[in-house]
């Protein structure tokens, strides 16, 4: 994740020379898409796509640091992005600091990640850009599908008021954000670890002291038990030698042994 984001810092990305302007009666993206075919003539809108990253009728490059495009935006920088998180106990598991939440799908909701990191999300993401470049057939190649894929975003943003490089800002800020979330939770969780390894090894060390202290008072009983056993018998003797009972002690005289009968 350290990588992603410093990598972030020395990307390039394209800059239409005429930047998008906003209509005032945006149409959506499914309407844009259909537009766009119109525009390009009759066929499959994806083929026309096609032609405009092949270059044929699309914007000249104008390569800009992403940084730059982030920085003329409203919100955070790029090495200012800070997610506000709130405080939790240090003796609570993780789960009990944890913001996003798990979807019944499996996957998980961050955008309380990027709200609590005050950025300004613009008219279409990288969450909408992503289905986009999902969408494209796996067999273009890579550099046909970047480029198809920004000529057909700078030709909505015509309506939206949004081009490729504010989409790539967008995204990159979000990795900031869910980095510096992800550091925070590490944190958290290192704090946690370290509370309960204390508790643990304090519980080990009661548990290991309890046991001392059973072998201790077993040995000690033992001792004891066998004493009074030897002060019983000691007085045992005192009490036998005074009752002499038949058999009773070791004191009593042998009992008579009968005659044998003929």
């Amino acid at each position: 994740m350290h990588d992603k984001l410093s990598k972030l810092a020395s990307i390039f990305v394209n800059k239409d020379d005429d930047e998008a302007k906003p209509s005032p009666a945006p149409k959506g993206v499914d309407a844009e898409l259909a537009e766009l075919t119109k525009l390009t003539g009759s066929g499959n809108a994806w083929d026309q796509w096609e032609k405009l990253a092949k270059g044929e009728g699309g914007a000249s490059a104008n390569p800009v640091p992403l940084t730059n495009v982030i920085a003329a935006q409203p919100g955070p920088n790029l090495d200012t992005v800070r997610v506000n998180v709130p405080a939790a106990p240090t003796d609570k598991p993780v789960d009990e600091f944890v913001m996003p939440k798990q979807k019944p799908d499996g996957t998980w909701d961050f955008a309380p990640i990027y709200l609590s990191s005050n950025l300004v999300p613009p008219p279409f993401t990288a969450e909408q850009a992503r289905e986009i470049i999902a969408s494209l057939p796996e067999s273009l190649g890579l550099d046909i599908r970047r480029q198809t894929v920004s000529k057909a975003i700078s030709a909505i943003g015509q309506t939206l008021g949004v081009t490729p490089d504010v989409i790539a800002a967008d995204a990159a800020l979000k990795i900031a954000a869910v980095h510096d979330f992800q550091s925070k939770v590490e944190g958290k969780f290192k704090e946690y670890e370290v509370k309960a390894t204390q508790a643990i090894a304090d519980l080990q060390k009661k548990i290991q002291d309890t046991q001392t202290s059973i072998e201790g008072a077993r040995k000690r009983s033992d001792e004891v038990s066998k004493a009074c056993l030897e002060e019983i018998d000691k007085l045992d003797d005192v009490t036998e030698f005074f009752s002499l009972d038949q058999g009773g002690s070791k004191y009593a005289p042998p009992a008579p042994v009968e005659a044998s009968k003929t």
